[in-house]
């Protein structure tokens, strides 16, 4: 009898935790988390040291923490410091988001390339690729100008 008893509370545990990471796995999530209608830069030339402004209108449709990842791209990939954030509110809006052009960022012409990695779910995590900017041009910083 207490075989019977533990037989079935394992195989209804067992069901719960399997409803459990399959509702995770292939539910959960399964829409956009974010959606990016435009994206446009001040200006596509920028002196090493320079502040990139740029407005982004995007929206955000999920309560949940992500890491963000940027990157110049060209023959070389010159990694930014990544960082984690929390979306607190959904909906749509422009966003001003202003980078500095690292004075280690040799001359040449980039595509800055954003990526997130969004956290769904305790074992789902959906990137998403920003479009890309237009290319830029970042050329030698002026000794003595400020950036």
């Amino acid at each position: 009898m207490v075989e019977r008893i533990f037989a079935s509370v394992a195989l209804m545990a067992m069901a719960i935790v399997g409803a459990v990471l399959g509702y995770w796995w292939f539910i959960d999530g399964a829409g956009p988390v974010v959606t990016v209608e435009w994206s446009k830069t001040d200006k596509l030339v920028y002196a090493q040291g320079d502040t990139m402004h740029i407005s982004r209108k995007m929206c955000l449709l999920a309560v949940t923490p992500y890491a963000v990842h940027r990157a110049f791209v060209d023959h070389i990939v010159y990694q930014l410091t990544d960082y984690v954030t929390q979306v607190r509110d959904t909906g749509c809006s422009v966003r001003a988001i202003n980078i500095e052009i690292p004075d280690a960022l040799p001359p040449g012409r980039y595509i800055y390339r954003v990526w997130a990695d969004f956290r769904i779910n305790p074992i789902k995590t959906v990137r998403f690729d920003y479009p890309d900017l237009p290319t830029i041009e970042v050329v030698e910083k002026v000794p003595g100008e400020k950036g």
